[in-house]
């Protein structure tokens, strides 16, 4: 209870298998957190490729009596192809898994040291709850991985970052492409989810997520790697607009003519909502092409 609580943080946009070996890999987390008061422990997940998107962790020597964790050295971006290639090639680092495991006074020691005002503002909220919507918005806008993480590792603070070697099938899905390998691909490249037929069409991402209705793609080379996303709600207002008119005509009034006419006004608005998304993503990345657009969260 209290500062001896151990929290952790697990993101859920990953796949991982198989579940028993991630299991026990957060046993060993948990038990270096218990033993060692003043370590932050993360998960390492030991890379099967130079991936150039994922962050990577430089881990150092071996900590006795739990095997597989290490110290960490140091945490590196998501590096060029070239530089991806040399961590893979070291044996030196593994890709970082951004989950954590931590004492709960540890971590609130290193804010103190590293993000005093963040400190101050979650004591505060500690005391008085009822203050979130007050507090939060002020908090700095940074992640654990930058604020606490990386700074401990370069010899900040009063602690040092721990690693658990993970050995197992790791997919973060934070990323079109990500997707497309959970997805599998057909002959032609495309990865598919739901009812589809494409034609004389590669490399594309098609998830349906109406089992009632197909998807069909016809000639989508031109414009390679597109996304494309059918929702339930679209059906829905086409069903909705159906039945508005069929019941307008037995009810001799244009109640249902005018709810289309309204129906259609919202499609367009979602329609320029979309064409402002990818024209911000542009101005972002100087591209609107998938590939290089590999995280969902903008």
């Amino acid at each position: 209870s209290g500062g001896q609580a151990h929290p952790r943080n697990w993101p859920a946009d990953q796949v991982i298998e198989p579940i028993d070996v991630f299991a026990s890999c957060l046993e060993t987390a948990f038990a270096v957190a218990e033993a060692d008061p003043s370590a932050l422990v993360t998960l390492g997940v030991v890379p099967t490729s130079p991936h150039t998107g994922y962050g990577y962790l430089h881990r150092g020597e071996a900590l006795d009596d739990f095997a597989g964790a290490h110290h960490v050295l140091d945490f590196a971006e998501k590096p060029a192809r070239e530089v991806a290639e040399g961590y893979l090639a070291s044996g030196e680092y593994w890709w970082n898994s951004g989950m954590f495991v931590w004492r709960a006074a540890t971590l609130l020691e290193q804010l103190r040291l590293l993000l005093p005002a963040t400190h101050a503002s979650i004591t505060r909220l500690a005391e008085h709850p009822e203050l979130l919507g007050e507090i939060f918005p002020g908090l700095a806008k940074t992640s654990v991985d930058y604020g606490v993480m990386e700074p401990v590792s370069a010899g900040q603070g009063s602690a040092h970052v721990a690693a658990v070697a993970l050995p197992v099938q790791w997919r973060d899905v934070g990323g079109y492409a990500s997707l497309a390998e959970i997805l599998g691909t057909d002959a032609a490249g495309n990865a598919i989810s739901g009812l589809s037929v494409s034609i004389d069409s590669s490399d594309n991402v098609i998830v349906n997520s109406e089992p009632g209705s197909v998807i069909g793609l016809l000639g989508v080379s031109v414009r390679r790697n597109l996304i494309v996303m059918y929702m339930s709600l679209e059906l829905m207002l086409n069903s909705a607009n159906l039945a508005l008119v069929s019941f307008s005509r037995f009810n001799d009034n244009l109640n249902g003519q005018v709810m289309v006419f309204f129906i259609i006004t919202v499609a367009a608005a979602e329609v320029a909502v979309g064409l402002a998304l990818i024209v911000a993503l542009y101005r972002k990345r100087q591209s609107a092409h998938v590939e290089d657009l590999t995280s969902m969260k903008y």
